[in-house]
């Protein structure tokens, strides 16, 4: 579905102000950053606690597009964050996100409905979300946001993002596939 001529234009203007503040103002930038991403965070969690046992459809490239966005948001964040972290760790608490991203992506009910795959969530999904959601808030409430625990955080939910999407992608491919057969 196309989206009207005001909608790109609202987005594009929207990456051209931050583009021009990320060059005005680094501190500024992340600090605008930081209060998107707590307005987003505390609207996915609501929208997650009150939607979890609704069925919706299972997209495979909505679930490949977020996970090039995961990637993508990883590698800008990496290339502009001050501070680096040691290769093997940033590899393990990948690993770790992939691992738990892959465990939680086991939990929703997928099915098969009029030739779509669909996925229902359940008390399980959402106590795995709630679980990976808390980790990484006590962690940062516990030490605080250092820069380097902010990167291996990102490693983290880059690798639940990725385990999640995929783990997902193949089980709606199958779902797929068997209801073809």
């Amino acid at each position: 579905m196309l989206r009207s001529k005001k909608f790109w234009i609202a987005i594009t203007a929207i990456a051209i102000a931050g583009v021009v503040l990320f060059l005005v103002s680094r501190p500024l930038f992340f600090h605008v950053v930081s209060i998107i991403g707590i307005v987003m965070l505390i609207g996915s969690a609501l929208i997650m606690v009150l939607t979890f046992r609704k069925a919706r459809r299972v997209s495979i490239l909505a679930l490949l597009i977020s996970i090039t966005v995961s990637l993508v948001s990883f590698l800008v964040y990496q290339a502009i964050l001050p501070v680096k972290a040691h290769g093997l760790v940033m590899f393990v608490a990948m690993l770790a996100g992939c691992l738990l991203g892959t465990a939680w992506a086991q939990t929703p009910e997928l099915f098969v409905e009029k030739g779509a795959v669909k996925m229902r969530g359940n008390l399980w999904y959402l106590a795995v979300w709630a679980l990976i959601f808390s980790i990484t808030q006590i962690v940062t409430l516990v030490a605080g946001r250092p820069p380097r625990l902010a990167l291996l955080l990102l490693c983290l939910g880059t690798g639940l993002a990725l385990g999640n999407g995929g783990s997902m992608a193949l089980r709606a491919w199958r779902a797929n596939q068997t209801n073809k057969s």
